[in-house]
């Protein structure tokens, strides 16, 4: 299992994840109000990836963000400002299609909801 922890405070912090996971997680000012140790795991396993639907496919990896302090928290899972999830895809050319990014709702039950998703398309090496 590949993860990475990353403690996040008032004043935000950028976690850039793109050699391992392909992933960058920025966290605004004022996003927690007290110091949260946050954990991004790579999901290898793909017995619980999100469930396909009719004309979908994966394109990019999976991965977890989950609160990891040892010490308490009294975190809810809520942040007060937008955290933005970049994740790097292998759809070249989306034709008619859209990206979207998903959250676990329920692990019991693999219930998933789309999040709001923006493609900001650039090509590497330009």
């Amino acid at each position: 299992m590949i993860y990475f922890r990353c403690e996040v405070g008032e004043s935000g912090a950028v976690w850039r994840l793109q050699n391992t996971m392909a992933a960058c997680i920025t966290f605004p000012q004022n996003a927690v109000k007290t110091t949260v140790v946050f954990r991004c795991t790579l999901w290898q396993s793909t017995i619980d990836f999100p469930p396909l639907r009719k004309k979908e496919a994966l394109v990019s990896n999976v991965i977890v963000l989950a609160c990891d302090n040892p010490l308490g928290s009294d975190f809810t899972g809520h942040f007060d400002e937008k955290v933005s999830v970049a994740l790097s895809h292998s759809a070249a050319n989306l034709q008619g299609y859209e990206l979207v990014i998903r959250e676990l709702v329920d692990s019991d039950n693999n219930e998933w909801k789309d999040l709001k998703t923006r493609n900001i398309w650039k090509t590497s090496g330009k």
